[in-house]
């Protein structure tokens, strides 16, 4: 069975007040329907820490080509300031699309964002594979506090990604004034943090504070965080450092790169000289198959040693092709559950006798329902043989109502499934209202004695017991004079 491999960055402290800190006890997933809280598919953490990068497998064996799948995921948190437990936080999307189709890189050409859920405002930006989107963002006029921002990328075919959610904090209450780092804290392999009393200052190097003594070879995890004039512990930053005793402490210069996919052989890329080297100029992506692969790099110094691999992942990923254009070949409807494409009710050619435009218009009478309320969900087949994702809609069948006059009595009739124990019938003198309840009764017949002659207009509806549907004449439609 395939499996694709999603990652995301949770930080425990996005919405919380800049003052306080929480860490990340448990995390979980899910697709479709949200199985309640505690109740997902379990994501692997380490130690409860302020923030955690997930990793989760999504199995793809009942998926189709062109699926898009939304899934969830979601965290909770210990408050180590207000001392709260058990804390979830809101669902955040995610998406995994299943295609079949050869890829091809795309450039960015268009940057879209949008504050608070209002407009979204788009900027052309210097076409890349990667843009800055810091150069195109504007915050004039945003409150104070926290604010949702959300991104999406347009590409070269026109085609819109998919929206990434981010928070950002706005402050003039200060007067944009800097503020003072006077501690830092930094620990190495999740162990105790170590205060270091600095100089006041806007800016703190780091290499004058943290001790390495000590430190084996190899990789090891460092975090810092600081502590300002105002008492205020920041956000804890992860990184990583390589120590190494078996040279000098000297720069050294990168002379050649190794990368792999997916575990195979490393392949030797031989690098100019330089101590910074874009991947972007050495990996060509152009034969590998649609969906996740493990990229581990690798650099050799000039020195001749082999550094620490490094490991990344890429979704290839493109179910379009050049923009060819595509016509419709057949569609079908279902009613209810969905029984899988290519398994519903056939929808008749439309009016010209033929499915040979992208999009068709069509009408299909169907019959027979019971009154009652529907699921009604609809799909298209292209020529190239992928079927789009069901549309949904809803359908009501309903009741009919029938009143008319015998003699001085309006005798009113309707028709409804079984299993009703009581109707309401309500009277109004206008069709405005206001209604009220005039009778009850168990059989589906009523007769309102004497109204024509009492009443010079009489308009009606019929009620269940809970209210929950009703059937009424149209409006402005009197029953009797």
């Amino acid at each position: 069975m395939k499996k694709i491999l999603l990652l995301f960055t949770l930080l425990a402290m996005c919405s919380l007040a800049f003052a306080q800190r929480a860490l990340v006890t448990q995390c979980e997933w899910f697709t479709g329907a949200d199985p309640g809280v505690g109740n997902g598919n379990a994501i692997s953490i380490g130690s409860p820490d302020p923030s955690e990068a997930l990793a989760f497998s999504i199995a793809t064996g009942s998926m189709n080509a062109g699926d898009l799948v939304r899934a969830k995921i979601r965290c909770k948190i210990d408050s180590l300031r207000s001392g709260a437990t058990n804390v979830w936080g809101v669902a955040t999307d995610g998406f995994v699309l299943l295609s079949p189709a050869t890829g091809s890189a795309r450039v960015v050409t268009i940057m879209g964002y949008q504050w608070n859920n209002g407009t979204f405002n788009n900027v052309d930006v210097v076409d890349a594979g990667i843009t800055n989107f810091a150069q195109g963002l504007s915050t004039t006029g945003l409150p104070d506090g926290l604010n949702r921002l959300r991104i999406r990328a347009i590409d070269d075919l026109g085609r819109t990604g998919v929206v990434v959610d981010g928070f950002v904090v706005i402050s003039n209450t200060a007067g944009f004034a800097n503020r003072l780092v006077t501690q830092m804290e930094y620990r190495f392999d999740s162990g105790t943090f170590t205060p270091v009393d600095v100089a006041d200052g806007g800016i703190v190097n780091l290499n004058e504070i943290v001790a390495t003594t000590g430190l084996t070879n190899g990789v090891h995890r460092f975090q810092v965080r600081s502590t300002d004039d105002l008492g205020r512990v920041g956000q804890v930053h992860d990184g990583y450092l390589v120590i190494s005793n078996t040279a000098g402490s000297s720069p050294r210069v990168a002379t050649s790169m190794e990368y792999r996919i997916d575990g195979g052989s490393y392949t030797n890329f031989d690098y100019p000289d330089n101590g910074i080297i874009s991947f972007n100029e050495i990996i060509s992506t152009n034969a590998l198959a649609i969906g996740l692969h493990q990229i581990d790099f690798r650099t050799l110094d000039d020195l001749g040693r082999v550094g620490q691999p490094h490991r990344a992942f890429l979704i290839v990923s493109s179910p379009f092709v050049g923009g060819v254009n595509h016509t419709v070949v057949a569609a079908e409807v279902f009613v209810g559950s969905d029984p899988g494409p290519g398994n519903g009710v056939d929808i008749p050619l439309p009016q010209d006798g033929a499915f040979n435009e992208g999009t068709e218009d069509f009408l299909q009478v169907y019959t027979d329902f019971p009154v009652g309320y529907y699921r009604v969900g609809f799909r298209i087949q292209t020529d190239d043989g992928r079927w789009s994702q069901p549309e949904y809609d809803s359908l009501l069948v309903g009741p009919i109502l029938t009143i008319f006059p015998s003699g001085n009595d309006a005798v009113l009739n309707w028709t409804f499934p079984d299993g009703i124990d009581k109707y309401y019938v309500y009277r109004a003198a206008a069709t405005a209202g206001p209604f009220n309840v005039i009778d009850s009764t168990t059989a589906r017949t009523y007769t309102d004695t004497g109204i024509v002659t009492t009443q010079d207009k009489s308009f009606y509806y019929v009620t269940f017991r809970d209210d929950s549907v009703h059937i009424q004449q149209p409006g402005g439609t009197p029953v009797s004079r």
